[in-house]
C-alpha cells in the first residue's frame, strides 16, 4: 500500500466518518476549547452564542490527551466518542459560536425509541449507526415521543450522541 501513499485516519471506518461529518456540517465545524480531563477522557466544548440566558453547549468527549486546558481545535479534528448538546447550570470558559439549525436531509432522519429509563430515553438512528440519549428534564419517563428526528434531538440541548460502529 505504501507505494500508493498512506491512508489518512485509516483507523476510522468510512461509515463512522460519515457520522462525524454529519455533526461537523450541522454545526459548521466550530472551534472547541479543551475544558478538562476527567476519568480518562478529555472534554472539549463551545458555547452556543444565543441571546438567551441559558448556558447551551456543544460538548465532545475524546480519549484523554495531554494538551493544556484552553487548547482549541475544530470539531472535525477531534476524534470524539460522545457528542452532547446540553443546557447546563455551570459556565465553561470556552469559545462561542452560532449556526443555523436545519431540518433538511439528513437531519430529518428519524430516530426510534429503544428504551425508556427514569432519567433518560434512548433512541436508535439506524441510518447513521447512532445511539441518541435524551435526558428527561420534567421528571417523567414519557417526556419524548417514541419516534423523533435527528434535528429535534440536537435542538433539545438535553441530548447525547454516540456512534455505534
Amino acid at each position: 500500500m505504501s507505494q500508493y501513499g498512506y491512508v489518512i485516519d485509516n483507523d476510522l471506518d468510512f461509515s463512522k466518518r460519515e457520522a462525524y461529518q454529519l455533526f461537523v456540517n450541522y454545526f459548521n465545524n466550530p472551534i472547541l476549547s479543551k475544558i478538562k480531563n476527567e476519568n480518562n477522557y478529555t472534554l472539549y466544548g463551545a458555547k452556543i452564542g444565543l441571546l438567551l440566558r441559558d448556558n447551551r453547549y456543544l460538548l465532545v468527549s475524546s480519549p484523554q490527551d495531554n494538551h493544556p486546558v484552553g487548547t482549541q481545535f475544530k470539531l472535525e479534528d477531534i476524534k470524539w466518542n460522545m457528542l452532547q448538546t446540553r443546557t447546563l447550570t455551570e459556565e465553561y470558559n470556552c469559545n462561542s459560536f452560532s449556526y443555523n439549525p436545519t431540518k433538511k436531509y439528513p437531519y430529518n432522519t428519524r430516530i426510534f425509541l429503544d428504551k425508556r429509563y427514569d432519567e433518560m430515553s434512548t433512541y436508535k438512528c439506524k441510518e447513521f449507526n447512532l445511539t441518541v440519549c435524551m435526558l428527561h428534564t420534567d421528571n417523567t419517563k414519557y417526556q419524548y415521543p417514541d419516534i423523533g428526528y435527528l434535528a429535534g434531538a440536537l435542538e433539545t440541548y438535553n441530548s447525547l450522541f454516540k456512534i455505534e460502529i
